[in-house]
């Protein structure tokens, strides 16, 4: 995430991240994985905060357990926030079986990595 505005923002938490193909979610949403602790991160017009997101291999699973489903789009919600930043994801196949999760995320941290 960057600050594009023209005053300095604060930041704090976890993003909410979700696969989806067409209109339809694909399986569970991202779970926080909290290795690293919160912390308020101030950002400048211009700076830049990163959240690391691990996705696992949805091959890794037997299929039935999975139903592998392809994704078109990765939705990412900035904590506290209700809309969404879209992007790309052509290429990652999710399990549309939302007890087989993939998807984990942590805080976001100052600076890009």
């Amino acid at each position: 995430m960057t600050n594009s505005g023209s005053r300095t923002c604060t930041l704090r938490g976890y993003p909410g991240v979700s696969l989806r193909h067409g209109d339809t979610q694909i399986g569970a949403a991202a779970e926080r994985d909290r290795t690293v602790d919160a912390s308020t991160i101030t950002l400048q017009p211009g700076q830049s905060a990163h959240s690391a997101l691990r996705i696992v291999n949805a091959g890794n699973f037997d299929s039935s357990a999975c139903t592998p489903t392809d994704a078109d789009t990765m939705l990412i919600y900035p904590p506290d926030q209700k809309e969404s930043i879209s992007i790309d994801a052509t290429g990652i196949t999710g399990c549309a079986n939302g007890d087989t999760q993939i998807l984990y995320v942590q805080v976001f941290q100052q600076g890009e990595e």
